[in-house]
């Protein structure tokens, strides 16, 4: 590329009386701004500039002369541009007079809400959705545009010769222009009409995107056609859009720090700049997770990865499924350089709970610990790296290997036994699958392994570093509050999984939310702390599926598979020896296992259900709620004083002569929390699809749900007596539903299903569907086996195989309250559905937030094929 001082000298700027277009941009980007004004001045297109907008450059006389005077104004857009004082000052004019605005994007740029306004509504040309002739195209056609026939006049005599011209050289120089001038009409015509149908794949692709809830890519797509459509004119292009981003504002510590974005999955994408922090106006942000960079001189630059809506993320929009304790937001910090490490990143302080599939099993998280800032490895430690620790005689040396007690199972064995057995294939100390100390040809930059929890704690002594414990580990692997916020998802199905070996450990893929690369995937990392016999050594390796990323795995310390690795951390100062003590988990592997009572047990437990229902007094029907698509009543049945059962029907707009029923089991914070009965609206941000399938959605308050959350007990006799009884209390409840619902002449009665969420779906599901057959289909979203103990009348392990209508699961891979082997798996093979009337859907999403599109469609198709179309 020319350099500016040299393409300066080939542009004059334009000072006759034709008409001329005026350029205003940024110093910085002259290198890029002049190659476009020398290419323009060369198809005889006239332009003025300045000589750039230097720091201290002041706005004057003669630069608003030459924008009055000009018959286009172009604004060269960048980052740096709209940051221009000058700039601003030149558009501002511009538009004050009301001249013509092109504006030419040289990047994606994030606009301020004044500059969005301002220009637009003004034509737009994105330099990175065309080649480089066809740029040049679109930037000569919209400037002539203004500019009229003149310029193309010139363009078409700087091609005749300079002697006078005969008679006949005039008419055919005549037809000349005019051929041009159809040429160049033509040439417009043809690069609008592929425009449009650029523009009309996009947009179906965009739609397909959205339907399958791959946000990410969506937004990648379809931002370009969006910021042209600025005015809004296409109103299903923007109802897309509205589907794909959730407006937000990073929070960000610091003061000063330039905030970049873009889509997860968009890791080679250009960076889209969203100002300088703090930042107030929300961003169109992609739904999910987004990537951010975060930039300030005298601080080390981060890429980060966070949720949106999440706690780093300030936004309107309401989570469904859960309300968590505690939450607060979270801004984002930087380390000052001099403080990290050159292949280390940043993880600040928390004290936040810890969400891991197989330790952690309790819906807000558990392990709350402060954990004081540290700095962990982008990567995973290399074979070269490994080397280097074993050439300098790392394996006699006893400095690192000093206080470690060499176990194998339950054997003990001597320090001269364990090192008998670090060594490589031929004998030689090194890991188990390298030759005479050394690793295979071009296997250098390959992630270490097969190599034992002792060898890995000794070559973190000779670095002067530690392994992570496994309260680090998950806190540099996971976003904060990760069982609602998730990022686990994303990163895995990034990462190298199912493969048929290890990659580099350099290669960026599966960027995690603080910046480290591989935690899912590629091998196993061994952690600090101990698990029974074992060692914590977890991430999933590249044998293994991407649901094992957020799920508690362990080894035994002498173990040197080929998919063992590590990381390093760095502390700041001392660690709390409580992160560093052994772990236990929430379970116990037996009881997972444990089968059904028999059918004599099964029997008694029936005994205690019963099939009595009550007529009520008084009935209470208000509307309390509604929106576009529904309507949502109270019913109150009253029985005598003090006796009173309420339950919510929502019905979709419009007249039909009867609803099938669905009734609706609630996640664990209906349960949790003794709020009014009419907080049961939240539930329809996720159970409106049941509603907009044109079904009957039925949100009985349950036992135990509500204003009818029992006080809280310390009673454990109190506490195991309410767990029994409910289960009976819930088929009370639904018994007295539908004794009410078949008084309504708009209920089908033979037609009732059945949709559980989380407490709604492992909970209050199994006894209703087992003990009554009323229920004609259900839908379990969420559910599984309890891993911890529970009384047999409230275990869904009892009732499952009593369950005899069709049943759909639909379950996260990642999810840590039902790990999928253990506990879903377990529970579906249970039921006692005829093989073709049970069905088990995983998506890569945690204990919540199923994909809202794709699970519309499943819970609908569900139902359609099974209770009929409605």
């Amino acid at each position: 590329m020319p350099s500016e001082t040299s393409l300066k000298y080939r542009v004059p700027a334009y000072s006759g009386d034709e008409p001329y277009a005026f350029v205003s941009y940024a110093h910085e980007d002259a290198e890029a701004v002049f190659a476009d004004l020398a290419m323009l001045t060369e198809q005889r297109v006239r332009v003025y500039y300045d000589e750039g907008i230097h720091p201290g450059h002041r706005w004057h006389d003669e630069l608003a002369k030459a924008i009055e005077r000009c018959a286009v104004f172009v604004l060269f857009v960048t980052a740096r541009s709209i940051a221009s004082s000058n700039c601003q000052r030149e558009l501002s004019f511009a538009l004050d007079i009301d001249k013509p605005v092109v504006a030419v994007h040289l990047e994606e740029t994030s606009l301020p809400s004044g500059v969005r306004l301002a220009i637009g509504d003004r034509q737009a040309i994105l330099r990175w959705r065309f080649d480089d002739v066809r740029y040049r195209e679109r930037l000569i056609a919209a400037i002539r545009e203004h500019l009229g026939a003149a310029s193309e006049t010139e363009t078409a005599a700087a091609a005749v010769a300079v002697e006078p011209a005969k008679p006949r050289t005039l008419v055919w120089i005549a037809l000349a222009v005019l051929l041009g001038g159809a040429f160049v009409s033509y040439e417009v015509w043809r690069s609008r009409q592929a425009h449009d149908a650029e523009r009309s794949a996009a947009i179906e692709k965009v739609e397909a995107l959205v339907h399958e809830d791959r946000y990410g890519e969506a937004f990648t797509l379809a931002r370009q056609w969006v910021m042209e459509d600025a005015r809004k004119e296409d109103a299903a292009l923007q109802a897309l859009w509205d589907q794909i981003v959730t407006p937000g504002t990073p929070l960000v510590a610091d003061s000063g720090v330039t905030v970049s974005f873009k889509a997860y999955d968009d890791g080679n994408g250009a960076w889209i700049t969203a100002g300088v922090s703090p930042i107030e106006t929300p961003l169109d942000l992609p739904r999910d997770i987004v990537r951010l960079r975060l930039e300030k001189r005298g601080y080390r630059t981060a890429e980060l990865v966070v949720a949106n809506p999440g706690p780093s993320i300030r936004t309107a929009e309401v989570v469904p499924f859960m309300l968590v304790p505690g939450v607060a937001p979270l801004p984002l910090v930087l380390a000052e350089d001099g403080k990290l490490d050159d292949d280390m990143v940043f993880v600040p302080a928390t004290d936040m709970p810890v969400f891991f599939g197989g330790w952690t099993p309790s819906l807000q998280g558990d392990h709350r610990f402060e954990v004081p800032a540290f700095s962990i490895s982008r990567f995973e430690v290399t074979n070269a790296e490994f080397k280097e620790f074993v050439d300098a005689g790392g394996y006699t040396d006893p400095t690192f290997w000093e206080g470690l007690t060499y176990r194998d199972g339950s054997r003990a064995l001597t320090r001269e036994e364990a090192r008998a057995r670090f060594v490589d294939r031929t004998g030689r100390p090194g890991p188990a699958d390298w030759a005479l100390s050394s690793f295979g040809k071009g296997d250098a930059n390959l992630p270490v392994g097969g190599v034992s929890w002792y060898e890995a704690v000794a070559y973190a002594r000779f670095r002067q570093l530690s392994l992570p414990t496994i309260h680090h580990w998950v806190r540099a692997s996971f976003g904060p509050f990760e069982g609602v916020f998730v990022t686990a998802p994303m990163v895995a199905g990034a990462s190298h999984f199912l493969a048929n070996g290890p990659i580099e450990a350099h290669s960026p893929l599966g960027l995690g939310p603080w910046g480290t690369f591989n935690t899912a995937g590629n091998v196993r990392e061994w952690l600090w702390n101990a698990v029974g016999e074992e060692i914590a050594a977890v991430g999933g390796s590249w044998r293994d599926y991407s649901q094992t990323y957020q799920l508690m795995q362990a080894a035994r310390p002498m173990d040197r598979l080929p998919e063992l690795g590590f990381r390093l951390m760095k502390s700041f100062g001392p660690v709390d020896p409580q992160l560093l003590a052994p772990i236990t988990l929430p379970f116990d592997p037996e009881f997972a296992r444990r089968q059904p009572v028999s059918d004599d047990a099964f029997e008694a437990m029936r005994f205690q259900y019963s099939a009595a229902t009550r007529t009520p007094l008084n009935v209470t029907v208000e509307r309390v709620e509604e929106s576009d698509t529904w309507t949502l009543d109270e019913v109150v049945l009253s029985f005598g004083k003090n006796d009173s059962f309420t339950l919510y029907i929502a019905l979709p707009r419009g007249t039909r002569k009867k609803f099938q029923p669905i009734l609706f089991g609630p996640p664990g914070d209906a349960f949790a929390f003794a709020r009014s009965n009419r907080n049961v609206v939240d539930q329809l941000l996720t159970a409106d699809v049941i509603v907009n399938g044109g079904r009957a959605l039925i949100i009985p308050i349950w036992a135990g749900t509500y204003q009818r959350v029992p006080d809280p007990t310390q009673d454990t006799a109190a506490r195991a007596e309410l767990l029994r009884m409910a289960p009976v209390r819930w088929h009370e409840d639904m018994m007295t539903t539908l004794a009410y619902l078949g008084t309504r002449a708009d209920m089908d009665l033979d037609r009732v299903g059945f949709v559980g969420i989380s407490s709604g779906a492992w909970l209050v599901a199994p006894p209703i569907l087992a003990v009554d057959g009323r229920v004609k289909a259900a839908v379990l979203m969420g559910a599984g086996l309890s891993m911890g103990r529970i009384h047999p009348m409230a275990d869904a392990v009892n009732y499952a195989p009593r369950i005899h209508c069709p049943v759909l699961m639909i379950n996260g891979r990642y999810d840590n309250v039902f790990p999928y082997e253990l506990s879903q798996a377990r529970l579906f093979d249970l039921l006692g559905s005829p093989p073709d009337a049970k069905k088990h859907i995983l998506h890569d999403v945690g204990h919540f937030a199923y994909p809202r599109n794709q699970t519309a469609r499943e819970v609908s198709d569900w139902f359609d094929a099974h209770l009929g179309p409605t």
